[in-house]
C-alpha cells in the first residue's frame, strides 16, 4: 500500500532547507511525501496530509529553530496516533 518511503513533516518556515533534502533522497531514489510536490492546486491542504501519511512508510520531523508549524503539529498527532495502532 506504501507509495511513499517517507513523509517530510516540517514547518513552512523551513521549507527550503527540507526541499534540498528532499531532492537529495530523491537522487538516492529514496521516494519522498513533501507538500509542495503533493498538493495540487485546488485541493485541500487536510485531506492531501491526510491521504499522505498513510502511504508513507516512515516520517521525518524536522524541527527548526522556530519550532513545529501549525499543520506540521496535526501531522505529528496523525503520525503518532498510527504508531500506537500497530
Amino acid at each position: 500500500m506504501a507509495e511513499f518511503d517517507v513523509f517530510l513533516a516540517h514547518n513552512s518556515i523551513d521549507k527550503p532547507v527540507v526541499k534540498v533534502i528532499y531532492e537529495a533522497l530523491k537522487k538516492r531514489g529514496i521516494t519522498s511525501w513533501l507538500d509542495g510536490e503533493e498538493i495540487r492546486p485546488g485541493s485541500l491542504f487536510q485531506d492531501a496530509i491526510q491521504k499522505g501519511i498513510p502511504l508513507s512508510k516512515s516520517a521525518a520531523i524536522f524541527i527548526g529553530k522556530s519550532g513545529l508549524g501549525m499543520w506540521q503539529g496535526l501531522e505529528l498527532k496523525v503520525i503518532l496516533s498510527m504508531c500506537l495502532k500497530q
